[in-house]
This record gives C-alpha cells, structure tokens and sequence, in this order.
C-alpha cells in the first residue's frame, strides 16, 4: 500500500510537471519533446498527457500534433478570478452587515451545481460558525442555493437537482423538485430566500442574489442566526439590511438595473 501511494503521488508530481511544461511552450509541443525534457520514457508521458487530455487540461492539435493548455485551465483561472473579484467588491458590505445585524454572513457562488462558499464572516458573539472557505453544500436544503438558483430556467435546475439525491437533512428539508421549484417561485416574488431551519436545525438564513453588469446573477450573501431567535421580525431586520448590500455589491458589478 506504501508504494502505491508513493507511485501515485509520482504521477502526479509528474503529470503537473507536464502540465507546466506545455503552460511554457507558447507555440505548444510534440509528446516526443516533452518526454525528453522531462526525462520520461514516452509511453508514460503519453499516459500521462492523455489523462489531461481527457480531463479538458491540454488538448492537441490535430495537424501538428503539439499540445496546448486546454479549455479547463482557462476556466479555472477565469473561476479565480470572478471569486478573488467577488471578495474584494463584497468585502465592505459583508463587514457592515455583520456589524449591523451581528449574524455571520457568507459570500457563495453556483459551481458544478453546487454552493461554494468563498468568503464568510463571523458575528461577534454569534453561535454559528463561520464557514471553510471552499465548502460545497446542495442548493435545494440552504438559502444560498435558492438564491443562486431562482432566475435559472427551471430545466437547468432540474438538471442540477437530478445530480443530487436531495436527501433530508432535518424534517424541514425539501426533498422533491417541484416543491423546490415552488420555492423558487416565491424566491423571485419576493427578492430574497429563506432557509427555515432546512439545512440545520439549529439556525434559520435569508439570502439575496448578487448581479452582475448582464444582470444575471454570480453569487448571493446570505446571513445566518439561531433558530430560536428568528422571528418575523428579526427576519425583517435581516432583510432590510441585506437587500441594500446586495444592491450595491452589485452596482460596483456594473448592474445599475
């Protein structure tokens, strides 16, 4: 088992390698050449590279045979971006609004079909916990997914959905797609979602959609507190707070609709 880890942690020291050395070869490069500059025989570059290949990181030329950095890097690097871009537009707003409301607040996108989160700050004196930036949680159980799902149209949600098992987290979970369609429906009328003790029994979120200059929506802030303390009223609070920070997060997007 020791030299099975250690061989696949060689092949993927090697396999990044490769991938570096092409990233450098502007006018790409041949398979031959590429074993020869890292010292490999060619049927394992060629095993290799394929791999990368198949995973959308390099993709080769078909007349010159030389392979370039693929589709999948340059979306990587655009998703780095957009968050590092996100963080530092969002970053005032989700400060005030946790100093305002004292609730812990996070910063998420729609990756895969999946909320990711990229930022979340953590209200002084609050008993939910800021999350890991890099988290992945299902749309259909949290306010967040509602939110970055609401404008979908309903066939790429259901798309999403059908990935998920849309498994029961607490009694208050949605658990079939047109019952979290309904939900969307009422996300859109009122501009903001709810998550009501769905993802977790011991805390309630309202979240609300951020727009980009297309006014399509790239990500949502949401603010959590305990269940106990979520009443009407507190939701309200959250809400009149939370709908001016989307607003303005967005403006700096260049969304002035």
């Amino acid at each position: 088992m020791a030299e099975k880890s250690i061989y696949s942690v060689q092949s993927v020291e090697r396999a990044l390698n490769l991938l570096e050395t092409i990233a450098g070869c502007e006018n790409g490069i041949r398979i031959k050449d590429l074993a020869e500059k890292q010292k490999l025989n060619l049927s394992t570059a060629h095993r290799l590279v394929s791999l990368l290949e198949h995973r959308g990181y390099v993709e080769q030329e078909p007349d010159s045979k030389k392979y370039f950095l693929g589709i999948k890097v340059l979306q990587l690097q655009g998703y780095l971006f957009k968050s590092r871009r996100l963080n530092e537009v969002a970053a005032q707003e989700l400060k005030r609004l946790v100093h305002s409301l004292g609730e812990t607040t996070h910063l998420a996108v729609l990756s895969e079909g999946e909320v990711v989160y990229i930022e979340s700050l953590e209200g002084v004196g609050s008993v939910i916990s800021r999350a890991p930036i890099g988290r992945k949680v299902a749309i259909y159980s949290t306010a967040l997914g509602k939110a970055l799902t609401a404008w979908k149209p309903h066939e790429e949600v259901e798309r999403i959905l059908l990935q998920s098992e849309m498994a029961a987290r607490t009694p208050n979970t949605i658990t079939n797609t047109e019952a979290y369609l309904q939900e969307l429906t009422k996300v859109q009328l009122n501009g903001y979602a709810v998550d009501r003790q769905e993802h977790s029994m011991i805390s309630c979120c309202v979240a609300a959609p951020i727009r980009d200059h297309r006014n399509e929506v790239v990500a949502a802030i949401s603010v959590s507190c305990p269940a106990h303390d979520f009443t009407k009223e507190n939701e309200e609070r959250i809400v009149r707070e939370l709908l001016p920070a989307v607003h303005n997060i967005s403006a700096k997007l260049g969304n002035h609709l």
